[in-house]
Parts: C-alpha cells; sequence; structure tokens
C-alpha cells in the first residue's frame, strides 16, 4: 500500500487538487509541474518468540539462514600423477547439505513451457518438410496426370495430421495454458517467498512455524505448508 507525501507547492505553497492515483500533478496558482512521491510501506516480518510446539527458544533458526549456512564452494589447484607425468589440475565446485537442500526456497515459476514449444517447432518442422511433397504431388496430379500423385498427396496429408497437426494443436495448446496460468502461479509463488522468509527452524522439534501463527509444521511438509496459504 502506498501513502502520498505533503500535496502543498514548493514554489507558492499553496496546496494541491486531488490527485487520486496520478504521477504528476500540475500548481493551479502558478503553474509549476510537480511529481508525486509515494513512500512504500514495508511488511515487518514477524518476531520469532518462542517455538509453538515445546515452548522453548533456545533451539530456533531462521530458515533462510539455515539455508545458507549448509552451502559451500571452493576450487583445487594442484598436481596429479598420469601416465606423462605430473600434471596440474584446478577443480571447482559446491556442496549443499541435506538439511540445507530440504529448505530450498520456492522455485521461481517459468513463463514459458519448453515442451509446448518443442511440440510447435516440431510441426512447423514437418510441415516445411511435407509441403515440397505435397506440392509435387498435385503439380503430378493436375499438370502430368498422374496417378502417382493422388499417392503423393494422401501421404503428405496424412503424415500431416500425425506429424503437423497434432503437435502444433498440442503444443499450441500448452503454450496458451501457461500464459493463463502464468500470472497466478507467479502470485502464489511471491506469496510463498515472503513465507519462506518468515519461516524459522526448531531443532529441537525438527519442524517450521511463521512467528505468529499456531501451526508448527514437520521440515518435510515445509513446501506443502508454504503454498497452502491463501
Amino acid at each position: 500500500m502506498a501513502e502520498l507525501v505533503e500535496l502543498t507547492c514548493p514554489n507558492c505553497g499553496a496546496k494541491l487538487e486531488k490527485v487520486g492515483g496520478a504521477a504528476q500533478a500540475q500548481c493551479p496558482h502558478c503553474g509549476t509541474q510537480l511529481l508525486i512521491e509515494r513512500k512504500a510501506m514495508a511488511v515487518t516480518p514477524p518476531e520469532p518468540g518462542r517455538c509453538p510446539k515445546c515452548g522453548k527458544g533456545d533451539a530456533l533458526r531462521k530458515v533462510s539462514a539455515v539455508h545458507r549456512a549448509g552451502l559451500s564452494s571452493g576450487s583445487y589447484s594442484g598436481h596429479v600423477w598420469t601416465d606423462d607425468g605430473l600434471d596440474s589440475v584446478s577443480l571447482s565446485g559446491h556442496t549443499q547439505t541435506a538439511l540445507s537442500r530440504l529448505f530450498n526456497p520456492p522455485k521461481e515459476p517459468r513463463s514459458r513451457t519448453w515442451g509446448g514449444i518443442a511440440l510447435v517447432a516440431f510441426g512447423l518442422w514437418c510441415l516445411a518438410a511435407l509441403s515440397p511433397l505435397f506440392c509435387y504431388g498435385l503439380f503430378s496430379l493436375f499438370v502430368r496426370f498422374e496417378l502417382a500423385g493422388v499417392a503423393l498427396v494422401a501421404f503428405a496429408v496424412l503424415t500431416g495430421l500425425l506429424y503437423v497437426f497434432l503437435p502444433l494443436w498440442f503444443g499450441l495448446r500448452k503454450v496458451n495454458s501457461k500464459r493463463l496460468r502464468f500470472p497466478v502461479e507467479k502470485a502464489r509463488w511471491e506469496t510463498a517467498m515472503q513465507r519462506w522468509e518468515w519461516l524459522y527452524y526448531c531443532a529441537r522439534d525438527d519442524g517450521v512455524f511463521i512467528p505468529g501463527e499456531t501451526s508448527f509444521i514437520p521440515t518435510t511438509k515445509m513446501r506443502e505448508f508454504l503454498y497452502a496459504a491463501r
């Protein structure tokens, strides 16, 4: 929710007329063009307090902190013996603890469905491949008056139904369905991410909770808990 700052003209001091949701205004007295600044109200995360199950607070840690603490990366440079002698090597990688992996944040949804795009691309490729065959069949049938043209046209049409029409139909359906679902999935993910930032982990009872709520969830049910919120 946004809040407008004081609506007075800095040039002449006159009060401005009501501007609603506009981002600009003009002073009715001196004509000065003004930008309306809005201040966003920050959402304050709740305090941890105590675990709603055991009633103690000595084993509480924020889930996001546990997740980050379980991530590590490193590199190694050295020498190894091979059949050709001593060779230098350089290795790098990262590790993650099981608990940190369990506390991975919700995965951001993608706006595209690559399966649907792949089906559409396959259908278009097959259409391009069958078009010359179909045209040659029509040419043989109506220009050369060859009966083989009938077979070529029939083969191109039947093959097109299987390898062009069906992939395009299913692919476009998947793409359109994803386009319609994405705003809802994005909104649910944003809510789940905010709740994930508020989560606390109680090592004593091996569960998570949000301060201020009475629910205490086993760590294995964290993801369902995040997305169950309305």
